[in-house]
């Protein structure tokens, strides 16, 4: 419910606003004193209308972090408004703890808590904030749908966990490896009181978190805290609303996009370097150029609204909830969020297939609707895990040694609680009869990780093109629908 009244208001003031009327996106380019409400300063010399300029020269040669850090240091923890007038080409040094960012300081720094850039005709080198989670994990007890409090495992684990900080509550951990963590199942709550060994959250969780998950074991076979139900910290620079109006972004490297809350308009990335939204609230990005965009891990909420992709790409089971509407991507869209929505957009590629359903590469999709929406062409994307790496079998149970951490972190990216898979050759091709299966449960213990299924007591051997069965695929999502969208049939990636 609150993501629709955010999803309202934000489409009303984009539509409505008398301060945005006229322009690429129905709205006004020029910047003046009072737009917005007033209260700005300037990156460069102070004009009428800027109570203060920070003498940034945005060249495109001179160096401007002395002037980015001067802004960071004066607005820490306030509200701010920044001009940086057309023309501008700032450029800030490349320093991989502080930054660059357009809202960071550095790791544990405070950032500026609402930062609203207008950027129109000016150009920007650099992330906006450039840290979301810490190494702070604190496993929790079985935690259940509806609980606001949860308890700690080792009561030390919470030392760094205090009241008004924000954790990402998560568990199921399908990327061995990368950091964030790249989880199933996450919300993010804010902490608003703590005991010794107890975390009140800013709302009862909407999933369950158990305590039994595996952890996505190491590379020698040792177990980690990645998995079981945890409460991960998030850092001090994540909590910011970031607001850019008009900005072109032209990164040396990956442009990185966390943050509580993310809100593009009209913005333009170049094809420098890719962007990835990650660890988010919310992101929310209106009649923006979006290049090649990774929409990356750990959000809950995402909307584009009237923006353009060349390449639009998921590889995990992320946004929560992405929304796509009335946005064109024209060199394809290679897979699916957790729960995708997608209306009134057009899905091309140069070279087929237009779209690749299914998470790419790691997790299980849930839920995909298509709306009005023009998709030349689509498969599944292939995710055939190879029999023989999923241990031994009794009882509806696959057994695998923690010792061949391989196999369990190749498990452990595909099989996920509540989901269904098929027996498949290596190339997801079905076999005959179809035989499908849910995976129960996940569990581990010192020697091995436990994939508990449906199937029964033993394995059926169904033939693929008249050979046993080599693999076990996803499907793409557990629930698809499709109305006046095509002429891509998406409907037959659905588990059945």
């Amino acid at each position: 419910m609150i993501i629709r009244l955010f999803l309202a208001a934000f489409v009303c003031l984009i539509l409505g606003s008398a301060a945005l009327a006229g322009g690429r996106g129905g709205h006004n380019v020029t910047w003046e004193p009072n737009i917005l409400g007033g209260g700005w300063v300037c990156f460069k010399t102070a004009i009428a209308g800027c109570s203060q300029g920070f003498n940034a020269t945005c060249d495109g040669i001179a160096d401007d972090t002395a002037a980015y850090n001067s802004f960071l240091t004066v607005f820490s923890g306030l509200t701010a408004k920044l001009y940086i007038p057309a023309g501008s080409n700032c450029k800030i040094t490349w320093n991989a703890t502080s930054g660059p960012a357009v809202n960071n300081s550095g790791i544990g720094s405070m950032p500026i808590k609402n930062l609203t850039v207008w950027g129109y005709g000016a150009s920007w080198n650099a992330d906006f904030i450039a840290q979301s989670m810490t190494n702070d994990v604190a496993k929790i007890n079985t935690a259940n749908i509806g609980d606001s409090i949860v308890t700690a495992v080792n009561i030390g684990d919470l030392a760094n966990f205090a009241v008004g900080r924000w954790v990402l509550v998560a568990g199921v951990e399908t990327q061995h490896g990368g950091f964030p963590p790249n989880f199933q199942v996450y919300e993010l709550r804010q902490i608003t009181a703590k005991s010794s060994a107890t975390v009140t959250l800013s709302a009862p969780l909407a999933n369950q978190y158990l305590s039994t998950w595996p952890s996505n074991v190491n590379n020698d076979g040792s177990l980690n805290n990645d998995g079981p139900a945890a409460i991960w910290l998030l850092d001090t620079t994540w909590d910011s609303t970031t607001v850019i109006f008009g900005m072109t972004f032209v990164p040396s490297d990956q442009l990185s996009l966390s943050g509580r809350n993310i809100q593009l308009y009209d913005c333009f990335m170049s094809l420098t370097a890719n962007n990835a939204p990650s660890v988010n609230q919310t992101f929310w990005a209106f009649f923006s150029n979006m290049g090649d965009s990774e929409v990356d891990k750990d959000i809950e909420f995402a909307y584009y609204y009237r923006s353009t992709f060349r390449l639009l790409q998921l590889q995990s089971p992320a946004p929560n909830q992405l929304i796509l509407d009335s946005s064109n991507i024209m060199n394809g869209f290679n897979g699916t969020a957790k729960n995708l929505t997608f209306r009134n957009s057009v899905i091309k590629s140069a070279v087929p297939p237009t779209l690749l359903t299914g998470t790419l590469s790691f997790g299980h999709g849930v839920t995909i609707s298509a709306d009005g929406t023009s998709i030349d062409g689509a498969v599944a994307a292939v995710r055939a895990l190879d029999k023989t790496t999923v241990g031994t079998f009794a009882a509806g149970t696959f057994t695998i040694t923690n010792i061949s951490s391989a196999n369990v972190q190749n498990a452990l990216g595909l099989f996920v609680p509540g989901q269904k898979y098929y027996f498949s050759n290596l190339g997801g091709g079905t076999c005959v009869p179809q035989t499908t299966f849910t995976v129960t449960g996940l569990r581990q213990d010192a020697t091995n990780t436990y994939i508990d299924t449906d199937i029964g007591s033993s394995l059926p051997n169904p033939l693929c093109g008249g050979l046993s069965y080599t693999a076990y695929s996803p499907y793409s999502a557990a629930t698809i629908t499709q109305k006046f969208s095509g002429p891509a049939d998406l409907t037959q990636f659905s588990a059945p």
